[in-house]
Order: structure tokens, then C-alpha cells, then sequence
């Protein structure tokens, strides 16, 4: 089940596309490897959809880590890099935490809240 979506745009000659990301509730898995918990995202990014399941020992640090994963997809795109993708009424930033070591890429308001 979908438990959040969150929109960004990427400007473009022809007008802006948007960016559509979705997070959804965790749930426990059950795995020959053992339990965990897994939280799947998504990005719609205009030439693909990336999908990945990221796990945790429970549902919140699945969901966190899951967001920070978000986070490093944006900050590391080639849109980001080309600095046209954009959250509208952010001040900068796209509203996503990242990892340690990427904190040098946050911008705008991002960089004052993670």
C-alpha cells in the first residue's frame, strides 16, 4: 500500500515533467536468509521507473533507510547534476535525507534540515 507520494519536476524546453515517487508500507518478510523488514520505493524518472526494496530490522528503519535511498537516487541523478530537477515551493532541495558521505550535494533547504 502506498503510503506516500511526493512530486518533483524536471525543467525542459517543452515544459516541465514530472517526477512522481512513491513509498510504501513496509512489511515483515519472511526469507530463507531470515526476517527482515522491506520497504519498496519508486521514482518515475521519464526514460524508466526504479523500483527497489530496501530492508531493515523493523519497519521504521526500513522506511528511513528506504527514504535515505530516495534521497541518493536524487541528489546523484544526471537531472540533479544538470540542476534541473526541482521540488516547487522548496527553496531548493527536494526533501528526501541522504546518506553521510553524500550531505556535500544537499541543496537549498535540504542542506539546513539533513
Amino acid at each position: 500500500m502506498v503510503i506516500l507520494t511526493h512530486t518533483l519536476f524536471i525543467r525542459g524546453e517543452s515544459g516541465d515533467t514530472p517526477v512522481e515517487i512513491r513509498l510504501y508500507q513496509p512489511e515483515h518478510l519472511v526469507e530463507d536468509i531470515g526476517e527482515s523488514w522491506g520497504c519498496r520505493f519508486e521514482i518515475d524518472w521519464p526514460d524508466e521507473t526504479k523500483s527497489m526494496v530496501i530492508h531493515g530490522v523493523d519497519a521504521l528503519q526500513a522506511l528511513i533507510l528506504s527514504m535515505m535511498c530516495v534521497g541518493v537516487h536524487l541528489y546523484v541523478s544526471e537531472y540533479h547534476d544538470d540542476g534541473v530537477l526541482y521540488a516547487p515551493g522548496r527553496e531548493g532541495g527536494y526533501g528526501f535525507p541522504v546518506t553521510p558521505n553524500l550531505r556535500d550535494l544537499l541543496v537549498g533547504r535540504d542542506k539546513e534540515l539533513f
